[in-house]
């Protein structure tokens, strides 16, 4: 007779953790992911906190469970981002708003080939790096006078000097940032942001045509499972398209901000 105790030996501690959690009565759509590099139990959760109004609309947040291995960057991560958030402070707001782009477009979620989260920052610290060099400087010239928030409508003339400017350069940091990165050949070209930063041969590093994309942290390629990369690429074009008809900010995504 095999009993249940017997049977949970033969389980992974995150299949056990996944089971355990599927009965839990706050947690909605669970799925574990076993396939990836990092096995990842993803899941959604009723929000905790919420008063009466939204508990009545079932407010949930997304929730990712991972455990540690010798490819897992999760702490490493953590304070190495930290740091790059001091010394590049618009690289927050341009990671949030890139973010629900790809998620708005289904293409967030590394386990359908999207592009997970921490690829997607490194993205955009090589980006820094490569526009600005070590320092986040920018001369009084790029205070354009062009409010890409609303695409000129009545939010950009009410607005301040201040929060207009800080928008245009924000505006400014993902037009490039689009641009960049809607034409990088994916294909020849590897991401790192060791150091300075660089961008790989990937024929001379020997690993043309091991990857669809290349995201270097470390010797680890955290953008490996991005086989929709190219799809991801025609988002970045049509949403520079949108911003250079002066459609604004606002006209990429659905979310109201």
């Amino acid at each position: 007779m095999t009993s249940t105790r017997a049977m949970d030996l033969e389980k992974t501690p995150m299949e056990i953790v996944s089971a355990e959690l599927s009965h839990t009565h706050w947690v909605r759509n669970i799925k574990f992911i076993h396939s990836s590099r990092i096995p990842v139990i993803k899941l959604r959760a009723i929000a905790a906190g919420m008063n009466e109004q939204l508990m009545k609309k079932q407010s949930t947040v997304d929730v990712d469970i991972s455990s540690t291995t010798h490819d897992h960057v999760g702490l490493r991560a953590k304070y190495y981002l930290k740091k790059q958030l001091i010394q590049w402070p618009r690289l927050r707001l341009l990671a949030l708003f890139v973010k629900q782009l790809l998620k708005e477009h289904g293409a967030s979620d590394a386990a359908t080939g999207g592009l997970r989260s921490f690829a997607l920052m490194l993205m955009l610290i090589r980006f820094y790096q490569h526009t600005y060099g070590p320092n986040l400087i920018t001369p009084d010239s790029d205070h354009v006078n062009v409010n890409l928030l609303s695409g000129g409508g009545a939010a950009g003339k009410t607005a301040s000097t201040r929060d207009s400017i800080n928008t245009n350069l924000l505006g400014k940091d993902l037009l490039s940032f689009l641009s960049m990165y809607g034409t990088f050949d994916f294909s020849e070209v590897g991401i790192s942001v060791a150091g300075a930063g660089q961008f790989l041969s990937l024929r001379e590093s020997n690993m043309h045509n091991l990857q669809v994309c290349c995201i270097m942290w470390g010797d680890v390629n955290v953008a490996d499972n991005a086989s929709r990369i190219f799809s991801i690429q025609q988002i970045f074009r049509s949403s520079k398209k949108k911003l250079l008809k002066g459609d604004g900010l606002r006209s990429l995504l659905s979310l109201k901000f």
